[in-house]
């Protein structure tokens, strides 16, 4: 079992398990807790969640980065939990074609920082087109689409 700084806690089969002191833990599924937080934190309005996954629920671990500083030769990523097993200096993973509200989270335990671009002509926070985000070694966060065209990334751990 794992835990976050929000004081929840989960397991490997996507189980949420949020402590309640006075009826005791409550599970809820990851994709419920995750669009409580989309709500929470402002990303999309309440009620018009999440009907747009990259195949629900899906996971590819071992990915390998690929590319140097390459938008076009980064890993294409096709599944809605992503984790990046080998990353060479420079190397990126790709976003697919924005949904609004689509949510793709990645994390990375390869040796060296990650890059992840957007489709092209999208963009990733406050950053120009086609330009990637990075996420350190150990680090993992959720890509959410706010436009066909725009990701936003919230840090995770």
């Amino acid at each position: 079992m794992s835990t976050n700084k929000l004081g929840l806690f989960w397991n490997l089969s996507k189980t949420v398990i949020k402590p309640n002191t006075k009826t005791g833990d409550q599970s809820i599924s990851m994709k419920e807790w995750f669009e409580n937080m989309l709500v929470v934190f402002g990303v999309i309005p309440n009620n018009s969640c999440c009907s747009n996954f990259v195949q629900e629920n899906s996971v590819t671990t071992g990915i390998t980065a690929a590319g140097t500083n390459s938008q076009t030769a980064a890993t294409a990523l096709t599944t809605q939990f992503n984790e990046v097993g080998t990353a060479a200096a420079n190397s990126g993973v790709r976003l697919p074609v924005a949904d609004k509200y689509m949510k793709i989270f990645v994390k990375n335990d390869g040796a060296n920082t990650v890059k992840v671009y957007p489709a092209t002509g999208a963009t990733i926070n406050a950053l120009s087109a086609n330009a990637a985000q990075t996420i350190a070694t150990g680090k993992s966060g959720f890509f959410i689409a706010t436009s066909s065209t725009t990701w936003k990334y919230i840090l995770v751990n």
